[in-house]
């Protein structure tokens, strides 16, 4: 999701991936550089958050970053690492 907002395509795309069964309960979504927004402010991952949750309330959606500290303080790393230990 390259651009400043959710796309058309974006919502098809997780739509025609939900449908399969087979891959349904394994899939979340991943925002990377999620501090390239002030930290300590609502980031634009935050945004794309929200907006997949009013399409698909039942994905999970996860904040990250390479910075260590920055994930610990602010982002989701441990709650994806987490969410995937349950997967395999």
């Amino acid at each position: 999701m390259e651009s400043k907002r959710i796309q058309d395509i974006d919502i098809k795309t997780l739509e025609k991936l939900i449908k399969r069964t087979d891959i349904c309960q394994n899939i979340c979504i991943v925002f990377t550089k999620a501090d390239c927004n002030e930290i300590g402010t609502s980031t634009i991952a935050d945004k794309y958050k929200e907006e997949i949750n009013c399409y698909f309330p039942d994905v999970n959606c996860f904040s990250v970053c390479n910075k260590k500290e920055l994930n610990e303080k602010f982002f989701d790393m441990a709650k994806l690492i987490e969410w995937s230990k349950k997967q395999v």
